[in-house]
This record gives structure tokens, sequence and C-alpha cells, in this order.
């Protein structure tokens, strides 16, 4: 609004910006959902060129406003990322996204699902990209899905798609979805179905959601509701506590740089030609053995190193540490063929930041390559699991004794004693405002020091500290 003070009114028109692909898909979004809704409401739609004409015509008017900087004083317009940055794009990358427009709504009304949805009773329609809610312990959560309908006793989500890439895994948003619909229309396990249909590929993918799949996705959302409250001065007000939200001056992500590290060479042959695949990650090295990877991660400064946990001569454990204590931003995910607690912790403790079996699938791997360069510390269900359950309180002189400042473990020799006491109550579970209260001191003050303790930390995160603190001892579970 016009009476928003300035920061709010820029925070408003940042967060719509959008990149063109982004873009791009709002369009097709769009477009499917008018007629769909003009199906609905008994209205034979438009011939699919006249559709496309229409779709095309829009974007050329959205684009000339977004490069007028028309936003800026009507911030619902459109507003383009490339356009508010000034990021060079040329006049055939532009008409590149307003092709694959065309190919993405050619290939929604030539489908079978379009003329299945079509031959649905009416009556059997439930949302169209409805703005919907549901609450998980009294937590509003938002939801929209592209269309959803029944089928007797089923419910069928679908979600359009216009991404090409073909490795993302959407499991956790359809999972949502299903419980949505649980929660809505009753449908219980094993009668949601729930569609990806990539428009850009041609290709759809079913998820059936059964019990299991529910509780993990509430699961899931909990630990989310968690991770932003702690970013929260107060809760019940939902009023944001800017100290904890680290500002950010990242320019255009360039590509993950990745070394490859494994000693048997038909098996990083595969997982090489795995990685070739992925546009955002960049292959820049290849190692067989532990002195050559040390060798290669401190000669091309990669951004996360693959690493094998189990190789002749030195291990992979043995390098990740070396790796890690030369250049501490690299973040290493092991892979192995097995998971023991043994060897979860020490890849933990040699400073590995992610942990997958070989027989991970594809999407799994890059989710998980991806996670660590952005400086997240990823570990698979089942890892994490045994990582939780494996804490164990030490004796309390052992425990005193850790805490020691000659006895510190070097990552924590770098804190301040205050800037220890804010992180032992960070992993307590104490927010800014409860620490503030509990140190006597200003919650500006608490920002400060948690601002600090991230950067001696490297990390980006509550969670990742925590997780730093729990593994050296510096808390005890039961703390």
């Amino acid at each position: 609004e016009i009476t928003a003070d300035p920061a709010t009114r820029e925070i408003y028109i940042l967060k719509q910006l959008k990149s063109r692909k982004m873009w791009a898909g709002e369009v097709v979004h769009t477009c499917i959902q008018r007629t769909l809704e003009n199906l609905r409401a008994g209205i034979e739609p438009l011939e699919v060129k006249e559709i496309l004409a229409l779709a095309l015509d829009q974007m050329r008017t959205e684009w000339k406003q977004s490069r007028d900087r028309v936003y800026r004083s009507r911030p619902k317009t459109t507003a383009l990322f490339e356009h508010e940055y000034d990021v060079p794009v040329t006049d055939d990358e532009w008409r590149a996204n307003a092709d694959h427009v065309a190919a993405c709504l050619r290939t929604f009304y030539d489908s079978p699902t379009y003329r299945w949805i079509r031959d649905r009773p009416r009556d059997q329609w439930l949302e169209i990209e409805d703005f919907s809610t549901f609450r998980l312990d009294g937590v509003k959560v938002h939801v929209k899905l592209d269309f959803a309908c029944r089928e007797d006793d089923r419910v069928h989500i679908f979600d359009w798609k216009t991404g090409r890439r073909d490795d993302e895994d959407n499991s956790v948003q359809l999972a949502c979805y299903a419980l949505y619909a649980n929660e809505k229309w009753q449908a219980g396990p094993g009668r949601v179905r729930t569609v990806e249909f990539n428009l850009a590929r041609d290709q759809m993918r079913d998820y059936w959601v059964d019990a299991a799949d529910i509780e993990r996705i509430r699961g899931y959302i909990r630990g989310s509701i968690r991770d932003m409250q702690a970013l929260l001065r107060d809760p019940d007000r939902n009023d944001a506590d800017i100290d904890s939200c680290p500002m950010t001056t990242e320019e255009a992500k360039e590509p993950i740089r990745l070394l490859l590290v494994d000693d048997h060479t038909l098996f990083r042959e595969g997982i090489a030609s795995l990685i070739e695949k992925a546009e955002d990650i960049e292959l820049v090295g290849e190692a067989d053995e532990a002195p050559e990877a040390i060798r290669l991660a401190g000669e091309l400064l990669p951004d996360v190193v693959l690493m094998d946990i189990q190789m002749s001569g030195q291990s992979g454990i043995e390098a990740t540490r070396a790796i890690v204590e030369q250049s501490p931003h690299i973040g290493v995910v092991m892979l192995t063929m097995f998971e023991d607690d043994e060897s979860v912790f020490a890849a933990l403790q040699a400073g590995a930041r992610g942990y997958v079996l070989k027989s991970a699938d594809r999407a799994s791997l890059l989710r998980t390559i991806r996670a660590v360069a952005r400086g997240d510390v990823l570990l698979g269900p089942s890892v994490a699991r045994r990582v939780i359950q494996s804490f164990t309180p030490r004796s309390a002189e052992s425990a005193a004794a850790a805490q020691k400042p000659s006895d510190l473990p070097p990552i924590f020799a770098r804190l301040t004693p205050r800037e220890l006491e804010v992180l032992r109550l960070i992993a307590q579970g104490l927010r800014n405002r409860e620490i503030a209260e509990h140190l006597v001191i200003s919650e500006k003050t608490v920002g400060n020091h948690i601002s600090n303790i991230f950067s001696k930390l490297q990390v980006n995160y509550r969670s990742q500290a925590i997780l730093q603190a729990y593994q050296q001892g510096l808390v005890k579970p039961d703390s």
C-alpha cells in the first residue's frame, strides 16, 4: 500500500520478484486455470491456437511493464529478477522463454490427462488453484492445489510442472497435498493419488501416499514450523527477529564445483556421468586415493567433495579431516556402501556435512550435494535417526572437562565465553527473547552474538550450530 513504510514496501516488492523461468511457469498455470474454470462454469474453452496467442500477448505486456519497472509504483504487476538486477538476457533467450510456454501449453491441451479431466462430472471437481488452508497442531498451513477431483472414493490431485530438470524430488510437496486431502476430504491413506505432470518433458509420475507417508509429512511440517518459529521474536504475533535472519549478498549462482573421490573406477565413472547431466553442478576433478584427493582439494578449492568412505590405503574419513582442516569452507559428502554408527560418527567428527549410501537414487544424491553446497548438514533419514539415538550423556567429569577453554575443540576455541553460553542456550531450544531474559541482555545483543557464532562456526542456520554443539560434546542431549 502507498501508506506502507519504505522498508515494508521494499520487502514486498522484492518478495514479488521472479525469474523468467518462474514467470513462464506462472503463465502456463494461469492459462490452464482459466480453461478449467471456464469448463466448470459451462463455458466452452477457446481453441489452443487462440489460447497460445492470448498467452503470448499477456507475456509481451507483462515483459514491458517489468522492463519499465512499473512494479515500483504498482507492486502487484509482474516484476522480473532480470530487470530489477539488470541481468543480461538476449532477445533469443526471451523468445526461447515464450516458446517454452507455448510448448508446455500444447502438451497439456493435447494430453490424455486434459481429456480425462474434461470427462469428469463437474460435481466431482474439488479445487482449481484455490488458496486453501488446514491446521496442524493449531498452526495454519497454506495449500494451493493446481487441480483436484474425486473418482468414487478416491481423490486425484494434479500438479503441473514446467521445469526441464529431471532430477527434482517433489515427493514432500505432493505428500503435503495428500495430508491436506486427508484433513479436508477425509481421504485416507491409499485413497489419494498425487500426480506430477511435467509439461516440459510430457512426463507423468504418480504417487500413492500411505499411512507412513502421512505421518512422515506431519513430522516434516512440525519441524519446519519449529525452525521458522525459532526466527520469531514473538511466535504468537508472528513478529520476526531480524537479527536471526542473516543478510545475503549472493550474486547470480555459479555451478557447484564438485570433486569426486572413489577408488573403484567403474563406479566413479558412473557417478561422473550422472553428475554431468546436472546443469548446476560442475565436476572439476576426480581422484582414486586419499592423498590425491587432499592435493586436488587444495588446488581446485571445490564447493563439495563427494568422498568414498572406505578406500585402500588412507581412508576417506582421514582425507576428509585433512581437507576440512586446510579448507573449512569445503563441504564433504561421505559416500559408502554401509551405514553404521561407527562410520557415521567418524565421518561427522572428521567434518563431513552429508552422508549418503551408494545405493541411493540419483535425485537423493544430487539433493544432498546441493544442500551441502548451501552450507546445510544433511543426512539420510535412517542415518539421522541413528545419530540422534546414539547421543549419550557423558560423565559429569568428562563433560565438565570438555567445557574448559583449554580443552575445547578448535572450532569452539574461537568463541568467546559469552558466545559459548549463547550457543548452549540455543542448543537447549531457547529463542532469542528467552536467551536475552536469561542473560539479562538485549535481544539485539543476542542477535549479534548469534551472527558471530554462525560466522565463526561457518554455519547458516541454528540447526547446524546445534548439531556441532552436540557432536563435539559441548552440550549433552538431556541438558
